[in-house]
């Protein structure tokens, strides 16, 4: 006679769920999150690690194994490289565990990590593709390099988990690496950290900001040979992607918008041009998309941000004004997002009201004919636009063609 248990009296064992916050090697693991990912195939990855950990690579191993056997465990291992999940959530556990004298050491750290200049940029650009048959690649593994700005956004954007360092030592200590890697940078540097820079800003978006900023006026100009860096194909390469993907990302935030789109302008006028579809007039124009805007400012901040524009550059705003006008943008695959800062509300509806787009379309409709003023080839572009001009801003276009 075989007996079955009636399926409502089954008890299904439940997923026991690790408490990592009084864990005997939670304090490693607080150190792991910072880490974020390694290759343990790279010397130099493990020489960052132990001097992080305290500890020899071998005893860290043998706490490894014991948290990978967890159920839920976040570290996992292939190939040699670690990496370390849900580090935001394990980071609000964790972070009491850091003290001061952890991030002294992960800061410094991070700054020698990211101030190597990449030797791929000893190459001629047609031959960068082969890097690594020359020999020309990084000390650390692009992994660690990664996991270690992360780490510093974490920090940057959630200090607050560390109660137990001095106060504002971890924010701190995201300025203070932002200025030191990014200060004095020169063109092969921020090259190098074009794929990093939209995490290294929203450790530090004020201190990343100030950077920028520095290095649009001095001489010569780092941008200025990134651009002529560019090229297509697998002979070259658009290596302002990372510094567009980053101001885009501090864009969504209103207090920096107005900075960001003045930055987003000034760059557009060092740029000669190019076949990439990453351009810095490109971005701009994606952000203040009447009918999709990328940012959560205000209607009125936005306008801010392109009188600015008017006033300093007032060449670049105009072109922008004509791509913002009704009837040219049709489409938007949008910009990138902050990934570590909580900018965007988890309910925030992407839509635009009626109300909204005409009234951001007016306004650039109107101070696109108020700057066209009597300049022909203006007003030429404009009356192109007229059939899609709001009735006042046509109205008052009829009038100055009169």
């Amino acid at each position: 006679v075989v007996a079955t248990i009636p399926e409502e009296l089954r008890v299904v064992p439940q997923a026991v769920k690790t408490d990592w916050a009084h864990h005997p090697d939670a304090s490693c693991l607080a150190i792991a999150v910072l880490v974020g990912r390694w290759n343990e195939k790279n010397e130099y990855d493990l020489e960052v690690l132990t001097q992080l950990l305290g500890i020899s690579y071998d005893e860290w191993l043998r706490k490894a194994r014991e948290i990978l056997h967890a159920p839920d465990s976040p570290l996992t291992v292939r190939n040699g490289v670690w990496k370390v999940a849900n580090r935001i959530e394990l980071w609000s556990i964790l972070g009491s565990r850091i003290l001061d004298q952890n991030l002294d050491l992960f800061k410094s750290l991070t700054i020698s990590v990211l101030k190597e200049p990449d030797p791929v940029f000893e190459l001629p650009a047609e031959e960068r593709y082969a890097a690594n048959i020359y020999g020309k690649v990084l000390h650390f593994s692009p992994m660690l390099r990664q996991g270690i700005a992360e780490g510093m956004a974490i920090l940057g954007s959630q200090p607050e988990a560390c109660i137990n360092c001095s106060q504002g030592k971890a924010e701190a200590c995201s300025n203070v690496a932002i200025c030191e890697i990014l200060n004095e940078a020169d063109w092969v540097l921020w090259g190098s950290l074009n794929g990093l820079l939209p995490t290294l800003a929203e450790a530090a978006p004020a201190k990343f900001l100030d950077a920028v900023e520095k290095a649009m006026h001095q001489t010569p100009c780092a941008f200025d040979e990134l651009f002529s860096q560019e090229g297509n194909g697998i002979t070259g390469g658009n290596y302002l992607t990372g510094l567009l993907w980053a101001l885009e990302g501090l864009a969504w935030d209103e207090q920096h918008l107005v900075r960001v789109c003045a930055v987003l302008a000034e760059l557009s006028s060092h740029d000669p041009g190019g076949k990439w579809s990453n351009r810095p007039s490109n971005s701009l124009s994606t952000i203040l998309l009447p009918w999709l805007p990328r940012t959560l400012a205000s209607i009125e901040k936005r306008q801010v941000a392109v009188k600015v524009i008017f006033k300093e550059w007032p060449d670049i705003a105009w072109n922008l004004l004509v791509r913002l006008l009704p009837g040219q943008q049709q489409t938007s695959f949008g910009t990138h997002k902050p990934s570590w800062r909580r900018t965007i509300p988890d309910d925030w509806e992407n839509e635009v009201t009626n109300q909204e787009y005409w009234q951001q379309t007016l306004f650039y409709a109107e101070l696109a004919v108020a700057s066209a003023g009597e300049d022909i080839g203006r007003l030429i572009v404009l009356i192109d636009h007229f059939d899609h001009l709001p009735a006042p801003a046509s109205e008052q276009l009829l009038e100055v063609l009169s």
